[in-house]
This record gives structure tokens, C-alpha cells and sequence, in this order.
């Protein structure tokens, strides 16, 4: 089953039915999307074998970001929450499900944006290094003990890592 409540941290062996989630999800998005823009599924439960929130994250990429908005009544019918407090210079951030159980994150990106292309980079890499994917498994499941109910500070406690795996990934040339 899907979801976290909002803020909190709870983390779950891979669930094979994540993909499928996302799947389902993805077509939902198509309607609104169209069949041409790029939709992926992100995060960690878009990486085999990875402990993961049971939520899942899916970027959707935009020509530029400010079209967005745009699409965020069709995105609201869906379910999504558009929370423009949450927005930054280069996303714009939609939660699927209520505060007690979030279940999809959207994150609307600029195509070949830096947030686009690290996002991707990152994802790549841990599916296909299965030591660096087990470090971040290590790494999340000591966070989550300590910050289970402080998403914010777990989620930057992060941040080297993932900083990590991306200079690792432009030296290997990835």
C-alpha cells in the first residue's frame, strides 16, 4: 500500500507494485499532459531493491517551468494539491492524497533543467550501482530513526549524499 502521512517518515522494503502504481498513475497524467511530454517516475521507489517512503514521486518535464500553471485546475480535479508555498525557482510541487496519507509527489520541471537532469542522473545511477543504492538504503534507514516524525530534516540529511552519488556520476562520465 501507498502512502505516508504528511511530515512523518516510514520507510518499506520494494514493493514490485510501486512501477505499476506509477504506471497507472502516469496515464491519469497523460490526459492532462499529453502524450508528448516527458513523465518519470522518480525517487526511490523507482529504484529496485530500494527501502523507500511508499510514495511515489513522478516528474513531469516542461519546455519552460512557468507553463505550469496552466495545468494545475486540471491537476487539482485529479486530486493534486497545489501548494504554491512549496513552489521554488524550478519546481512547482503538487501532493496527491490527504495530509494523512500522501501518496503520489508531483514535481513539475523545466526539461534539461539542472533539477531535471540531477533528478534522472541520480535515479540512473543507483539502479544501475548496486553498492552506492545499498549505501543510500544504509543511509536513509539510520535517518528515519532519527527523524521519523521530521521529514524536513531527514530529507537534508540527505543532501551530501545525493551530492556524492551526482560528482561520482560526472566523473564515471554517466
Amino acid at each position: 500500500m501507498i502512502g505516508v502521512k504528511q511530515g512523518t517518515v516510514r520507510l518499506e522494503q520494494y514493493d514490485a507494485t510501486w512501477p505499476k502504481a506509477f504506471a497507472e498513475e502516469e496515464k491519469i497524467l497523460r490526459k492532462v499532459f499529453g502524450p508528448k511530454l516527458p513523465i518519470e517516475h522518480v525517487g526511490s521507489t523507482a529504484i529496485a531493491e530500494l527501502l523507500a517512503k511508499p510514495l511515489i514521486d513522478i516528474q513531469v518535464g516542461l519546455p519552460r517551468l512557468h507553463e505550469a500553471t496552466q495545468f494545475i485546475p486540471y491537476l487539482e480535479q485529479l486530486g493534486y494539491t497545489y501548494m504554491p508555498e512549496r513552489d521554488k525557482a524550478d519546481e512547482v510541487f503538487l501532493p496527491k492524497g490527504p495530509t494523512s496519507n500522501r501518496t503520489h509527489y508531483l514535481h513539475i520541471v523545466e526539461i534539461g533543467s539542472k533539477r531535471w537532469i540531477n533528478t534522472l542522473t541520480f535515479r540512473d545511477y543507483l539502479r544501475a550501482h548496486e553498492g552506492a543504492r545499498d549505501e543510500y538504503a544504509a543511509l536513509k534507514q539510520r535517518l528515519a530513526l532519527q527523524y521519523a516524525n521530521d521529514r524536513y530534516t531527514y530529507t537534508e540529511a540527505k543532501t551530501k549524499f545525493v551530492e556524492d552519488i551526482l560528482e561520482r556520476a560526472r566523473r564515471e562520465s554517466w
